[in-house]
């Protein structure tokens, strides 16, 4: 299990300010591998000071919202080691990796991810989605679907089953959304998810059902 703490924030002070919260408590944890770094919201930008301030562990930059091709191709330039983009760019994400920028020294992570907050499809539907991924260049897939019932749940865990057994060396994250979902997201952690996102604190939750860090001090 890799953990990741998100951290998404307005202020560039603040998220400096929570960082060196984070690094104090992560100690405790030898899981934690990456810091989650929104840019969404996020004034200024710095991302050597950001990427300085993260280390030792892995800074993983995400747009959820629409982007430009501009605002991608400087987080490459500066060399950022992951980035986590939404499916909805595709035509961006495409653009990108025609141009060749995926492949640059130093090599970036791509994460492709696919949100869907009404519902958890169906296993076809989730497969097709993971292979587009693929298919524009993700290292990395991540699926996250809102959790209305059990059944989504299985679905999920079933999805994650088959597919890492179809394609045993690819990565993919796979975690359920909602209040219902909580539990899935550690079932998905032991069948194989790369990543499990941890919030430091319950305001700095991205999402429900999510787990809080000191949550799992007896789970892990």
């Amino acid at each position: 299990m890799n953990i990741c703490i998100p951290l998404h924030l307005s202020s560039e002070k603040e998220l400096f300010k929570v960082l060196k919260k984070v690094k104090k408590k992560a100690k405790k944890y030898s899981k934690i591998q990456f810091i989650e770094i929104g840019l969404d919201e996020l004034e200024n930008q710095n991302i050597k000071k950001i990427k300085e301030a993260v280390n030792p562990y892995k800074a993983i930059f995400a747009y959820r919202k629409k982007i430009n091709f501009q605002k991608i191709k400087n987080l490459i330039e500066q060399k950022a080691e992951y980035l986590d983009i939404d499916i909805k760019n595709k035509k961006i994400i495409s653009k990108l990796n025609v141009q060749g920028h995926f492949s640059k020294k130093p090599k970036i992570n791509i994460i492709i991810s696919y949100h869907d907050y009404q519902k958890t499809p169906f296993p076809e539907k989730l497969e097709k989605i993971a292979e587009q991924c693929y298919k524009l260049g993700a290292d990395i897939v991540k699926i996250a679907a809102m959790v209305n019932e059990k059944k989504d749940i299985e679905t999920l865990l079933v999805f994650l089953k088959n597919y890492r057994k179809k394609y045993p060396k690819r990565k993919i994250i796979v975690h359920g959304m909602g209040k219902k979902a909580k539990k899935s997201r550690i079932h998905a952690a032991k069948g194989g998810s790369y990543i499990f996102y941890a919030a430091l604190n319950e305001k700095l939750k991205t999402a429900k059902g999510q787990w809080i860090l000191e949550e799992l001090e007896h789970k892990i």
